[in-house]
């Protein structure tokens, strides 16, 4: 049985230039930032305040437990990316809950501000139920972004 990646894409243009905007997002604080007051990562302390743009690649790097308001473990996430850079990442890792979990961000400067691109695609251990999900990680990602629009300002919707 082949069971296929379920995938969705985020995007918002900010009020702010994609220089300042990768550095103050591509760290584990600025992720747990985005995510907060509701989901947590936690990290090592080494990656905790390195820029993910200097993380390796191609290799498991640590597992970080995801909690629900940093004390209730809902995933364990096995931390990997295929490429890093300045203007984003491609995350290629695993958990508990997912066979694959693949997540692109990058940050592209406009004439006017930054363009915030969030692609995601999973495979759930749990065969077809992962569907389920799908809800849920993408009102995960809604809040980042509303965040990310809270904190620099929006010039425009996207999608």
């Amino acid at each position: 049985m082949t069971v296929t990646m379920i995938s969705f894409e985020l995007q918002s243009k900010l009020d702010e230039s994609a220089d300042t905007l990768s550095k103050a997002l591509l760290t584990m604080g600025g992720v747990n930032n985005e995510l907060g007051p509701y989901i947590r990562m936690s990290a090592p302390a080494r990656w905790s305040s390195m820029s993910l743009a200097d993380w390796p690649t191609n290799e498991v790097l640590f597992t970080s437990w995801i909690t629900l308001f940093g004390v209730l473990p809902i995933d364990l996430h096995r931390f990997k990316f295929e490429e890093t850079n300045e203007q984003g990442f491609k995350e290629t890792s695993s958990s508990l809950m997912n066979r694959a979990w693949h997540h692109s961000r990058l940050i592209t400067e406009l004439d006017e501000g930054c363009l915030v691109t969030d692609t995601v695609q999973y495979q759930s251990k749990l065969g077809p139920v992962g569907r389920l999900f799908l809800p849920v990680y993408k009102a995960i990602f809604k809040h980042r972004h509303r965040r990310l629009i809270s904190r620099y300002g929006q010039l425009c919707a996207v999608k």
